[in-house]
C-alpha cells in the first residue's frame, strides 16, 4: 500500500530504502544492548554501594520486564505484521525506555525500581527490539549481510561506545545523572528515528533487496544451501505446529539464557581479578571491534553458504570459550579473552536472527517471533537475574561460566536436529 510521505521519500532515496531500516535497527539496537546489558556492568557497583542492594535484587527487574513483555509477546507480534504496527511500537518503545532511564535518577526504592526500570522500561526494551523484526521483511537474497550490518552495530558499537561512555559520565557526574543522560539521549535520537520506520517494501510499492519482479524470478536459485531469492512464508499458527519451531525456540532460549546472564558480570569479574575499572571497561571495547568485523563475515557466509551448520559452530565456540573464561588473570588475558569472545558471538546473534527468518519465511515474522518471546524472553531477562542469584549463593564465577558454557553447547546440539520445512521452497 501506497502511504503518502513514506512513499515518496522510499521511492526518490538514491539507494534502496532497506538499508535505512538496517542503519535503524543498527542504532536503535546499539542503545538497547549497549546500555541495558553491556552497560549494566558499569552500574553495577556504584547502585550496589550506595543502596546496599544484593545482585538478585539489581537484576531483579530485568525478569519483571521479561515476564511483562513475555505476556504482551503474542500480541505485539502480531501487531508488528501490521502496516503501521512497528512505527507505532518503536514510538512507544523510546518514550517508556527513555522515561524510565530518566526517572532512575531518583531510584531509593525496590518496588519502585520494579515498576520503573522492570515493567515501565522492559515493555519499552521489547518494543524497542520489535524493530529488528522488519529487516527479513525488507531482504531476502542479501538477508544475511543486511542482518549481519545491524547485528554489528547492536553487538559492535553498544559495546564499544557504552561501557566506557557510561564509566566516564559515571566519575563525572554520578550513576544518576548518567541514567538521566540516556534516557533523554535516547528520546533525542529516537523520535526523528521513528517517522523514518516503514514495515515491509511492498508497502512504498518496492520489492525485496531493491530487485525487480522479473529479476526476481531470474536470479531464484535452486541452490539447497543459499538463501532463496523467493521464499515461501507460513504464519504464526501454522508454525507453532511444527517441530522446527519448538527446537528454535528452546535452542535459541539456551543461547539467549547463557550471553544475557553472563554479560553483566564480565566487567566485575575483571576487577575481582585485580583489574582497574578502566581497563575492565576497555575490555569490552575490544570485544566490540571483533564483533563488528565479524558480524559481516558470518552474514556474508550465511548469504552464501546457509546459516544452520554456521549457527552450530558458533555456539560451540562460544560454550568452550566461557568454559575457558577462568584460566584470565591478567589484562592482557581480559583482552585476549574478549577479542576471541567477540567472533563467534557476533555469529550467536547474527545467525539466530537469521533461522526464524530464512525456516518460516518473512511475511509473518513478527507474529513467529512473537509466539516465542515468552521463551526468548524468559532466558533474555532472566538470565542476568537466576546469574546474579546463583553468584549470591555461591560467590564463585567458575559456576557462572561454566553454566554459560554448558547451555550453549547444549544450544548447538540441540539445533543440530534442525530441518529444513516441506514448504521451505516454492
Amino acid at each position: 500500500m501506497e502511504n503518502g510521505i513514506h512513499y515518496k521519500i522510499a521511492q526518490l532515496a538514491p539507494f534502496y530504502y532497506g538499508w535505512v531500516i538496517v542503519a535503524i535497527c543498527a542504532i536503535a539496537g546499539a542503545f538497547n544492548v549497549g546500555l541495558m546489558i553491556w552497560g549494566l556492568g558499569v552500574f553495577l557497583s556504584p547502585m550496589q554501594e550506595e543502596l546496599g542492594w544484593n545482585r538478585s535484587t539489581f537484576f531483579l527487574p530485568l525478569a519483571v520486564g521479561g515476564i511483562a513483555a513475555s505476556i504482551l509477546g503474542p500480541i505485539i507480534g502480531r501487531y508488528s505484521d501490521q502496516e503501521h504496527g512497528p512505527r507505532l511500537l518503536f514510538l512507544a518503545g523510546v518514550l517508556l525506555l527513555g522515561s524510565s532511564a530518566m526517572y532512575m535518577r531518583n531510584i531509593e526504592s525496590v518496588p519502585v525500581y520494579l515498576l520503573i526500570f522492570g515493567l515501565v522500561g522492559g515493555v519499552g526494551r521489547y518494543c524497542i527490539q520489535l524493530i529488528t523484526y522488519i529487516i527479513p521483511k525488507w531482504f531476502v537474497r542479501r538477508r544475511g549481510l543486511a542482518q549481519g550490518i545491524s547485528l554489528a552495530g547492536i553487538v559492535g558499537a553498544g559495546p564499544l561506545i557504552f561501557p566506557v561512555l557510561l564509566q566516564f559520565l559515571f566519575t563525572e557526574i554520578g550513576w544518576r545523572d548518567t541514567w538521566f543522560a540516556m534516557g533523554v539521549a535516547l528520546i533525542v535520537i529516537g523520535l526523528p528515528a521513528t517517522f523514518l520506520i516503514i514495515r515491509q517494501p511492498e508497502d512504498v510499492g518496492l520489492k525485496p533487496d531493491g530487485d525487480s519482479l522479473e529479476s526476481l524470478q531470474l536470479a531464484n536459485t535452486t541452490s539447497p544451501i543459499a538463501t532463496p531469492t523467493i521464499e515461501v512464508s507460513i504464519t504464526g499458527d501454522q508454525a507453532i505446529r511444527t517441530r522446527q519451531f519448538w527446537i528454535l525456540a528452546v535452542s535459541t532460549s539456551l543461547g539467549m539464557l547463557a550471553i544475557q546472564g553472563i554479560i553483566p558480570n564480565f566487567i566485575p569479574f575483571f576487577i575481582s581479578q585485580g583489574i582497574s575499572p578502566a581497563i575492565a571497561a576497555g575490555t569490552v571495547s575490544a570485544y566490540a571491534l571483533s564483533a563488528m568485523t565479524a558480524g559481516l563475515f558470518w552474514g556474508l557466509a550465511a548469504d552464501r553458504y546457509g546459516h544452520h551448520r554456521a549457527y552450530i559452530i558458533a555456539c560451540s565456540l562460544l560454550g568452550s570459550l566461557l568454559l575457558a573464561m577462568l584460566l584470565i588473570r591478567s589484562p592482557i588475558h581480559a583482552f585476549s579473552f574478549m577479542v576471541s569472545l567477540g567472533l563467534p558471538l557476533s555469529g550467536f546473534w547474527v545467525l539466530q536472527f537469521l533461522l526464524v527468518a530464512n525456516t518460516f519465511g518473512r511475511r509473518h515474522i513478527g507474529a513467529i517471533r512473537g509466539a516465542m518471546q515468552p521463551f526468548n524472553n524468559a532466558a533474555m531477562y532472566g538470565g542476568p537475574l537466576l546469574f546474579g542469584v546463583i553468584f549470591d549463593l555461591r560467590s564463585d564465577y567458575a559456576w557462572l561460566f561454566s553454566i554459560a558454557g554448558l547451555l550453549f553447547l547444549t544450544s548447538a546440539v540441540i539445533a543440530s536436529f534442525l530441518r529444513p520445512l516441506p514448504t521451505a521452497r516454492p
